[in-house]
Order: structure tokens, then sequence, then C-alpha cells
């Protein structure tokens, strides 16, 4: 009949060294997987904080294009209208500075989708801005003639560049902005999701190296 005490103690010290090399194996093991899970969900929720960061910076430039509009309607000589096309284009430089690098950080394909959307939609602003500045401009140098025809055609102008702004301009920036703020909303929340997930996986680290 088979007894433990029958075995020779160099073989009984064997069969303990190696279990005892096997759960320290597995204990190294186990935190290596742990810190590698811990290491990718940190990096990643970094990542989604960084691009929210820079769709914040993003709407600062949108909303330096919205007030170039704005100066671009009140101008009243033609060095004004230059200066605010001006500013203009330097806030749309501003905007794809941020937006352009976004596209390619973004893990949801649909977000990808949107900010490539959110791409057209700073040029197809910006386009339809320089459509009013050419209304505006052509409003500033009919104001020097003093005709009763010429200031028909100034309030004409002006009316036109209303119903442009209303029409084209605004619903363009009000997508871009819901488009920037849902991006930036999910990519918040992913951060979270990701730091929540680096302390779960830390915790249950910890929990199996007691065991």
């Amino acid at each position: 009949m088979f007894r433990l005490s029958n075995i020779r103690i160099g073989i009984k010290l064997a069969i303990m060294s190696g279990l005892g090399v096997l759960l320290m194996a597995t204990m190294v093991g186990t935190q290596m997987l742990g810190n590698a899970e811990v290491r990718s969900a940190n990096e990643i929720a970094n990542m989604q904080q960084h691009i929210a960061r820079d769709l914040q910076s993003a709407k600062v430039y949108e909303r330096g294009m919205q007030i170039a509009v704005r100066d671009i309607r009140l101008a009243q000589s033609a060095d004004d209208l230059q200066k605010a096309v001006k500013n203009l284009e330097e806030q749309q430089k501003g905007a794809h500075r941020w937006i352009d690098p976004i596209v390619e950080k973004l893990r949801v394909p649909e977000n990808r989708v949107l900010m490539e959307k959110a791409k057209g939609l700073v040029d197809r602003y910006a386009a339809g801005a320089k459509e009013i500045a050419g209304l505006r401009g052509e409003a500033i140098t009919l104001q020097a003639n003093t005709t009763p025809e010429a200031a028909a055609r100034v309030t004409a102008l002006g009316e036109e560049a209303k119903r442009y702004a209303r029409e084209r301009t605004l619903p363009m920036v009000a997508e871009l902005e819901g488009i920037v703020e849902k991006v930036e909303t999910v990519a918040s929340g992913l951060a979270e999701k990701e730091v929540a997930n680096a302390e779960q996986s830390m915790t249950l680290s910890e929990r199996i190296g007691l065991v």
C-alpha cells in the first residue's frame, strides 16, 4: 500500500521545492499580467483624456471663427473687412491644427467618421464666411455712393448676408459644435471607464497575490 511516509525525504523535498517554484511562478505571472492590464488601461485613459483636451482647444478656435464672421458682418471699412477675413483664416488653421490629429487617435469608428465630417465643416464654414465677406465688401464700396439706388443695393446686400448666415453658416457651425461635443463626451466617458478598469485590475492582482 502506497503511503506518503514511504517516499524518501529527498523526493519529498524535491516535490515541495517544485510546488514552491510553481506557486512563485504563478504569482509572478499573475502580477505581470495584472501590471500589463493596468498599463494598457492607463495608456488608453491617457489617450482619451488627451483627445478630450484637444477637442476643448478646437472649440476655442471654432468660436474664434464665429467671432471673425461677426466682425466680417459688422465691418465698416475695407481695412476692417480684410482684418476680419485674415482672422477667420487664422482661426480656421488653428481648428485644423487640433482636429486633424484627433482623427488618427480615435478608437470608435463612428467618432472617426464624425471628426472627418468636422474637418469638412470647418472648411465649408470658412468658405461660407468668405461669401458673406464678398457681400459685405460690395456694400462697403457702395456706401461711398449717396444715390438712392446705391443705398437700396446696400440694404439688399445686408439682407442677403443675413439670409446666407441664417440658412448656411449658422446651421453648419451648429452641426460642428454638436459633433465636437459628442466626441468629447464619448472620449471623457472612455477615459473614466479605463481608469476604473485599471483600478479593478490592480485590485484583482493584489488579491490573487495575497492568496
